[in-house]
């Protein structure tokens, strides 16, 4: 696979916690999540259009969604994970699942 699919869909996870009901998933994570979308787009992703996306609805899908995100960019090789957007894109993935836990 190639770095933009794994940087498609990493964005394209991150967006199912940025669309989450307010009040069911925290509020903290649901925007490093979207701050990671940003990133990745920025970088190069061209996720699904929101609107072919399912919000994530409880906790547990957000961790999920957040950590299959995470995988998504482990994929990447070393020189383009080491890009300043993708980095700060898995620090923010980082910080979601810190207010997720």
């Amino acid at each position: 696979m190639t770095a933009h699919h794994h940087l498609d869909h990493a964005a394209a996870l991150l967006i199912t916690v940025g669309r989450a009901p307010l009040g069911d998933v925290d509020t903290g994570a649901i925007l490093h999540c979207l701050h990671a979308h940003a990133l990745l787009t920025h970088a190069g992703a061209q996720p699904v259009p929101r609107q072919q996306t399912q919000p994530a609805l409880t906790p547990e899908e957000a961790r999920a969604a957040v950590r299959s995100a995470l995988a998504e960019l482990a994929q990447l090789n070393p020189t383009t994970f080491a890009r300043d957007p993708i980095l700060a894109a898995a620090h923010a993935c980082h910080q979601a699942l810190h207010d997720l836990a």
